[in-house]
């Protein structure tokens, strides 16, 4: 399964839910978009690209449920939070919730707003004790809430960077809107990993960053709105799209690059094609197998991540590790002696007073990989100083340092394809059968899942925006 992927060969990724990995099927449909934008841009912007971004949009519809008018793209999660933080709903005085292990990016945005509009923020704090029990996960929300009079939004993670535990959304929703406070979910680590049906968890707000479990490319991200409330929601910055509708005011912001939006429907098919279903228990197997490897290897005994009903990522701790080595310093200092002498991408994270290891399982995995991290993990620890607090630095990367190490020769090891010169571009994306075998071709379903995109053609006058009706986006 790695030829799926766009990966490079000579090292190990087992860090998929840090930043994802993209189909490659995915990427040659964003660098076609992008050629034929190039190429002729006029008739791109013209002829193309209504159509094309509007099948994005119906794409995730299918995939995630609700109606295609009320998904819109957004340059990545962060700003959809401050596209609704700007909304003129929320202001000074206002209260909000996060909690404790919200994801950086969305915490700084809360953070910031709150800070120039003179808006008070509150903390729900889950530490890992909490986190092991959904009912003491409602408990600790429902306290904040009871407790802090007068919050207007909650700020959540449908699946926590870290630790990798899947929240119960549509239990703290509801909690919340006992207490009159709307929702903003962040759904970049569920996407893709879990089963996701956006209108039946009962939020105002959803968005995702679609280059981790999905395998989108980097940039395609997406904010869906409750119908009640689009009339509210605006993008950060007015553009051509200004006064439209509300999609077409977050599609229409300029001369922006949205072909990794539009390469949202090839990443759609490949998981139609596989089967979600048989991805997702492929990927838990492999990692329930990994993490016994881990734990067994490294005589560890705690575990974080690793649900039935979670995404394939877990978090296994480091044992018998000095008091003076367990900071974020070491953790790093991990984390890069792991890509410079193993050739090894995986997490090293402190947290509550220890060291973790963060490993992801995806379809390009092997346990032989996790076999050779279960070994290095080991020889690194020992590779640094024990007589300072400080551990002895990983030389810097010499060049061609991601070329694989010595007796790197797993079963699942596969070189990087050598580089060749690019053909000239063809006249409609590339096709779901071009992904390698056994893969049965596709049938288009109906002509807006269909490439090349429908071809349609607008009189002048008016802005550009404005040559394109509704219906294009609806």
């Amino acid at each position: 399964m790695q030829e799926l992927f766009a990966l490079s060969g000579g090292t190990v990724f087992l860090q998929h839910a840090a930043y994802g990995g993209a189909f490659r099927l995915a990427r040659q449909v964003q660098i076609w978009y992008q050629s034929a934008m190039e190429g002729c841009p006029s008739c791109f912007v013209e002829e193309v690209f209504a159509s094309a971004a509007a099948s994005a949009s119906s794409s995730l519809a299918k995939l995630l449920g609700g109606g295609k008018g009320d998904f819109v793209p957004v340059p990545t999660a962060a700003h959809s939070l401050h596209a609704v933080l700007t909304s003129g709903q929320f202001g000074s005085g206002d209260r909000l919730i996060l909690s404790s292990i919200t994801s950086p990016a969305a915490r700084n945005v809360a953070v910031r707003w709150a800070a120039r509009l003179g808006a008070e923020i509150g903390e729900v704090i889950l530490d890992q004790e909490i986190l092991q029990s959904r009912s003491r996960i409602l408990q600790a929300f429902e306290a904040a809430l009871a407790g802090i009079s007068g919050v207007k939004l909650a700020i959540l993670d449908h699946v926590c960077t870290f630790p990798p535990v899947v929240l119960p959304i549509r239990e703290i929703t509801s909690l919340c809107h006992r207490y009159g406070c709307k929702v903003w979910v962040d759904g970049s680590d569920a996407v893709g990993g879990l089963p996701v049906d956006i209108p039946t968890l009962g939020v105002q707000f959803y968005t995702a960053d679609l280059s981790k479990w999905f395998c989108a490319p980097k940039g395609a991200s997406f904010l869906w709105v409750h119908r009640r409330e689009q009339g509210n929601v605006r993008p950060v910055v007015a553009s051509q799209g200004s006064g439209l509708s509300f999609q077409q005011e977050f599609v229409w912001t300029g001369a922006g690059d949205l072909s990794a939006w539009m390469a949202i429907p090839a990443a759609g098919k490949i998981f139609q094609l596989l089967g979600f279903s048989e991805i997702r228990r492929r990927n838990l197997w492999l990692l329930q197998s990994a993490t016994n490897l881990l734990l067994a290897a490294w005589e560890s005994v705690e575990l974080l991540g690793l649900e039935e009903d979670g995404v394939p990522a877990a978090a296994v701790s480091l044992p018998n590790v000095p008091d003076r080595m367990v900071s974020h310093d070491v953790a790093w200092e991990l984390h890069r002696g792991l890509r410079i002498r193993y050739a090894i991408e995986a997490s090293i994270k402190c947290w509550k007073g220890r060291l973790w290891v963060q490993i992801s399982a995806n379809l390009y995995n092997c346990i032989q990989e996790y076999e050779r991290l279960a070994h290095a993990v080991p020889k690194l620890l020992e590779q640094f100083d024990q007589s300072t607090s400080r551990p002895t630095r990983p030389p810097s990367p010499p060049p061609g340092f991601m070329a694989p190490p010595p007796g790197f020769d797993t079963p699942c090891y596969k070189p990087a394809p050598k580089y060749k010169p690019p053909k000239p571009v063809p006249r409609s994306p590339p096709q779901i059968d071009h992904v390698a075998q056994p893969m049965p071709p596709v049938e288009p379903e109906d002509p807006a899942s269909s490439y090349p995109p429908v071809v349609r053609t607008y009189g002048w006058g008016g802005t550009i925006a404005a040559q394109h009706s509704n219906q294009d986006f609806a």
